[in-house]
């Protein structure tokens, strides 16, 4: 925090309580009043810093708050930064000190963390966060968890054992309840996440989360693949926290956990680590099959240039983007050169006259094919996919490397694959 921008916030505090009733006048109260305490730490931390910075010699005292708002992120950031935190205590003592955001987007998740991690108060640790920060040679004793935190981008998934794991008694009371569904422990299970609107409008009403409806898909596109899997044996949950649509179908195998009051945040949990993958249109929940190093099939997914490239079992079918300049179906390069690789927002790709038209039902199905024969090992990769997949990432390469921001923020070693069938029939390449 600036500290200009205390000063704004203060003034506009005091302009919004003249207008406040008195619920609102004891919140906006409680929050002056814990500004006014972290204004007044601030003398009695900035000795610290300078006591940090003087035995850094002997052993790196950091700090560092974890991103727990958004489950993605307090999932995600957090297990890279262990990964990273157990490479560098090779070289040299480290001593952390966290604190966790005011938000916590998931109670279970808190509490696994932090059987692994010590959590200081957050008024305590901000105001010596803020003075680190303005005090030279700050980076150094700085954990840094930026909005790109959540990408392997050194491939230290792979090589590190999951931080987080569930307790045998955790394991026991997750496959009890798959019992009580007649679900054995032998019964292969697939997460199915698919991305509406529906949490963010009722979490957080006060923004408008308009700009990211081009991440949203429609769950009705997914029932053929979740036939699919069922006729394979497999059990289909489609999860969520708040949802738009009921998923609808006949099929015992296939569970809308998300809808049927079954759901909890333990379960969110267990059904990731129990998983023989999940299907994604990418939001925060896919991060937590990831921290059990679960494969991940994206589908729907965009932008490209943000393509989650780190696990060699990891598959993705991408958003058909259309030119509305001409109707046609834009190729990988068109799209790049167009400068539509890296948006974020739904605003930004009407602005470039382009509209993103969701994975079909089928294209789905095909990707999810290919994904259980390839976990089976009965995937036949023929030389027209390995020309294809080589020619996909050779122009991939050359797209993202024109890009305003650095690569090596986004992207390691790319070692996932596109979707035969949908490089193959597009002509995307």
């Amino acid at each position: 925090m600036k500290i200009n921008s205390v000063s704004e916030f203060l003034k506009r505090q005091f302009k919004d309580i003249k207008e406040l009733n008195k619920k609102a006048l004891i919140r906006k109260t409680k929050k002056l009043f814990l500004y006014f305490l972290f204004i007044l730490l601030i003398p009695i931390t900035l000795p610290i810093i300078f006591i940090i910075r003087i035995i850094n010699k002997f052993f790196l005292i950091r700090i560092g708050s974890i991103p727990s708002s958004r489950i993605g992120h307090f999932c995600l950031n957090t297990e890279i930064y262990l990964c990273k935190k157990n490479e560098l205590s090779k070289k040299i003592k480290v001593i952390d000190f966290l604190y966790l955001n005011k938000i916590i987007s998931n109670n279970f998740l808190k509490k696994k963390w932090s059987k692994i991690i010590n959590f200081y108060p957050r008024i305590i640790l901000e105001p010596l966060d803020f003075c680190n920060s303005i005090i030279p040679f700050s980076n150094k004793h700085k954990i840094k968890f930026t909005i790109f935190g959540d990408r392997d981008v050194e491939n230290l998934l792979p090589k590190n054992k999951p931080f987080l794991n569930l307790t045998s008694q955790e394991i026991l009371e997750g496959e009890k309840f798959l019992l009580n569904m007649g679900i054995k422990k032998n019964d292969k299970i697939v997460c199915l996440n698919v991305r509406d609107d529906a949490f963010l409008k009722i979490n957080d009403k006060s923004k408008d989360w308009s700009y990211h409806s081009y991440r949203d898909a429609n769950i009705e596109n997914f029932l053929e693949a979740a036939e699919y899997l069922a006729e394979k044996k497999y059990f289909v949950f489609r999860m969520g926290v708040k949802v738009n649509k009921k998923f609808l179908s006949n099929n015992k195998r296939i569970i809308d956990y998300a809808t049927n009051g079954m759901r909890t945040e333990f379960l969110d949990f267990f059904l990731a680590y129990r998983c023989e993958f999940c299907i994604t249109t990418g939001s925060g929940y896919d991060a937590i099959p990831q921290l059990f190093r679960k494969p991940l099939l994206y589908v729907s997914y965009s932008p490209l240039a943000y393509l989650n490239t780190f696990n060699t079992k990891n598959l993705t079918i991408f958003r058909t983007h259309l030119s509305l300049e001409n109707n046609k179906e834009m190729s990988l390069k068109e799209i790049f050169s167009k400068g539509a690789g890296f948006i974020f927002s739904t605003q930004g790709f009407k602005n470039k006259k382009i509209k993103l038209l969701e994975s079909t039902s089928s294209e789905i199905k095909n990707a999810t094919e290919e994904m259980v024969q390839r976990l089976e090992n009965t995937w036949e990769e023929t030389e027209d996919n390995k020309n294809l997949q080589s020619r996909f990432w050779e122009i991939y390469n050359e797209c993202i490397n024109n890009l305003p921001v650095k690569i090596d923020e986004l992207h390691g070693d790319q070692k996932s694959k596109i979707g035969y069938s949908f490089l193959k029939k597009k002509n995307f390449i």
